[in-house]
């Protein structure tokens, strides 16, 4: 949805302007001096501000999050079930039968069922360090409680970054479009003998400056800050449903009442039915069974 919003921005804010009679004064933006300072002082003062290891994350997720999509219902239906197989493993066949899976997740019998969690390379160090760390005999679920929390809150605080600097460029993109527009101002001021077409050419070029500030910031930079928020948001709760689950499943409840106690941690708009939650459950019996 992304980038059909940022088509619709060049669409409403351009085809207004032509609607409004700037049909033939298009040739106005072309003034690379303008980007030149406006774009360059941004990306100048990004590097000042953020820290390198931060910086590739920048660019990679601001372009990621014109296509990116939020965790979604059929997302969480498969990390349910992948619990529910591990933690049937474990009542069955106790803690041992768990750990040639954790160990090797990417030639587990039960996690290669699971796709789309087994490519999330994060996710799965969450889950199988969790039950490492628990399998071995350590921690109280009370421990593993703090445990998980303190690794998920560190992992806010580090995802919180990238979006937090998108945000910082969005504040100053208007800014930075005043000072392109000030140095315009001076070069028309230094014309200013050459005649009213031409200082009123240089006047529009600057003006130009100022446009591509707010433009840039409110209408691209800053909805994308804004979007990747929603996304890592979304990401949180996904690991929230794990860690609910595992939790339980560490106190010694059913395995099926753990994968419950995890679906109470979905948002609402994603979580699906208790009886969505027990066919797909038996549909994972019944392939066992096979």
């Amino acid at each position: 949805m992304g980038a059909i919003g940022l088509i619709l921005l060049f669409v409403f804010v351009f085809g207004g302007f032509v609607l409004g009679g700037g049909g033939n004064a298009f040739g106005v933006f072309a003034h690379p001096g303008e980007y030149v300072v406006i774009i360059g002082a941004a990306l100048a003062a990004l590097i000042i501000s953020t820290p390198m290891k931060y910086i590739g994350g920048v660019f990679k997720y601001a372009i990621k999050a014109l296509t990116i999509k939020d965790i979604g219902k059929a997302a969480y239906l498969e990390g349910l079930k992948l619990m529910y197989e591990l933690f049937q493993a474990q009542k069955k066949e106790g803690v041992q039968a768990i750990e040639t899976h954790i160990e090797d997740p990417g030639n587990s019998k039960i996690f290669t069922n699971y796709p789309g969690v087994l490519g999330n390379h994060h996710l799965i160090e969450f889950v199988c360090d969790s039950m490492r760390t628990f399998i071995s005999g350590g921690p109280s679920p009370y421990d593993m409680d703090d445990l998980l929390t303190a690794d998920l809150e560190v992992m806010h605080e580090e995802e919180h970054h990238i979006p937090a600097t998108i945000q910082s460029m969005a504040d100053a993109l208007p800014a930075i479009g005043i000072v392109a527009a000030v140095l315009g101002v001076i070069v028309t001021m230094m014309s200013i003998s050459a005649g009213p077409e031409v200082v009123g050419g240089k006047v529009a070029a600057a003006l130009v400056g100022t446009f591509l500030g707010i433009f840039l910031g409110y209408g691209i930079v800053g909805p994308i800050a804004t979007r990747l928020n929603h996304y890592f948001e979304s990401e949180g709760n996904y690991f929230k449903m794990f860690k609910s689950g595992i939790l339980s499943n560490c106190r010694g409840l059913p395995p099926q009442v753990s994968v419950e106690f995890a679906r109470r941690a979905i948002p609402i708009s994603e979580r699906p039915s208790f009886k969505e939650l027990e066919e797909e459950l038996k549909d994972v019996g019944n392939k066992k069974a096979a």
